[in-house]
């Protein structure tokens, strides 16, 4: 089985990469332009992890990774869209985009639509998305959407668009791979690590470990079992969406138009109108 995990350089992550490898899975990871922590990650499988440097806080970069990668590859059987970042001051890019919000949700959204092919490709591809919230409320006015965030709103806004992403994709039936959506937990990682005196406490009463998280998304991830249509997992069982991220077909049309323009790809031929009747799983 052949995975490709993004922020597979560092935290959970990492952990995920070096447990699938252990299984005899290929391996590659796309990571941040720390190529030390790549490197040590390929010398540690002993040069069989690939790993693939690009900053996933620019559009421009997350695009040549996923072109670069569509040429060496041919098919993917697993998409594990993992990585995550905390700012608490907003850092926009050339284009005026939020950078923390392109590597929360956006470079999903991306790799979702410029990886598609490959996943196609394999027999019984999947995807799964770590960092979803169960619930909608995403603010999707396009002089805002992905642009005035910082701290713990902007993630929470990522995380929203995340859960809608992951919910519709399948309820609209022709995206034609399974999408699931997890919540591992309240993990011990960097990221958290950046935020105030209230997550540092939370951290230090509720956290699990990066390699507990990784365990619990490896379980998901070759599991044999999942239910089709795409799931929701807290942990590795599976949970419901609440009907803020199921009830509202419109609100999916908005996130993915809005998506569409602040990535700079035009829609894909294989995607529905905008007005056509989604339909629900």
């Amino acid at each position: 089985m052949r995975v490709l995990i993004t922020g597979g350089t560092s935290g959970m992550g990492q952990q995920l990469a070096m447990q699938l490898f252990a299984e005899g899975h290929d391996v590659d990871v796309i990571g941040g332009t720390d190529q030390v922590r790549g490197m040590n990650l390929v010398a540690l499988s002993r040069g069989r992890i690939r790993y693939y440097p690009a900053d996933l806080g620019n559009i421009g970069d997350i695009k040549r990774v996923a072109a670069e990668y569509c040429h060496e590859c041919s098919s993917l059987d697993r998409l594990v869209l993992n990585a995550g970042v905390y700012q608490r001051q907003s850092l926009l890019d050339e284009k005026g985009v939020d950078k923390a919000f392109v590597v929360n949700y956006l470079h999903r959204f991306m790799l979702l639509l410029l990886l598609r092919p490959l996943l196609l490709a394999s027999e019984n591809p999947r995807v799964l998305i770590n960092g979803c919230a169960n619930f909608g409320g995403v603010e999707l006015d396009s002089r805002i959407f992905g642009r005035r965030y910082q701290g713990m709103q902007g993630m929470t806004e990522a995380l929203r668009a995340n859960g809608l992403l992951a919910y519709w994709l399948n309820a609209r039936g022709d995206y034609g791979v399974d999408v699931d959506a997890i919540n591992p937990g309240y993990v011990n990682t960097g990221m958290h690590r950046q935020g105030g005196h209230l997550m540092r406490l939370m951290i230090h009463w509720f956290a699990i470990s990066p390699q507990h998280a990784a365990e619990k998304i490896r379980q998901v991830l070759t599991a044999s079992d999942l239910p089709s249509q795409g799931g929701y997992f807290n942990g590795v069982k599976v949970g419901r969406y609440r009907h803020s991220v199921t009830g509202r077909p419109e609100d999916f049309a908005r996130l993915w138009e809005q998506s569409l323009s602040l990535a700079e790809i035009r829609e894909p031929v294989w995607a529905a109108p905008a007005d056509t009747q989604l339909r629900l799983a």
